[in-house]
């Protein structure tokens, strides 16, 4: 989601996405412990429960269950504003066909948690190919020169302010938070 990122924070949006990236990673730690701890599941209403109370626990299963709503929601709508570049006759109808994708994951998720699992898994090696994609043509269309460009741009000491950090990070980590939700 850099693109989103990037009228907010300009040029400085590939250092959040990687500052994010370093959060994800020490987010990903922590899971790697809690299965360890708990390897009979149960994420945050566990820990929580575990850690404080059953009811910091119930809380904190009310919140998580509001972040997939409000993930499900951004994640949809954004996706369906990114093929709306590639195929425009979308533009018009972004609200219905958002809504749309998210009856379908209601419907599969109603189906079956295998179902559920196996298009997670779908999109996700799609999405993993359309990322190396990008990546190789970006590549190849910038060649040693636009990279080194890139590099001085991002990493040459412009001044943030803490509002900027701040939207920066909290957009990068939004981005991220697609992956936290599909880990529970």
């Amino acid at each position: 989601r850099p693109a989103i990122l990037h009228p907010q924070v300009c040029d400085a949006a590939p250092l959040f996405v990687a500052v994010a990236l370093v959060g994800f990673v020490l987010l990903a730690q922590k899971y790697i412990e809690i299965c360890w701890r708990h390897p009979e599941g149960g994420g945050v209403v566990t820990v929580a429960s575990e850690a404080f109370s059953p009811r910091m626990g119930l809380i904190g299963g009310l919140l998580i269950s509001v972040s997939y709503f409000v993930t499900s929601a951004i994640s949809s709508l954004s996706g369906v504003v990114y093929l709306g570049s590639l195929f425009p006759w979308l533009e018009e109808h972004v609200v219905s066909v958002a809504i749309g994708a998210l009856l379908l994951l209601a419907l599969i998720n109603t189906v079956g948690i295998r179902e559920s699992a196996v298009l997670a898994l779908v999109m996700a090696a799609a999405a993993f190919v359309v990322n190396v994609g990008v990546i190789g043509a970006t590549m190849l269309k910038l060649g040693p020169e636009g990279w080194g460009a890139m590099f001085d741009t991002v990493f040459g000491g412009a001044e943030l302010g803490v509002p900027t950090l701040l939207v920066g990070y909290s957009s990068a980590w939004l981005a991220f938070s697609g992956l936290e939700s599909i880990s529970q």
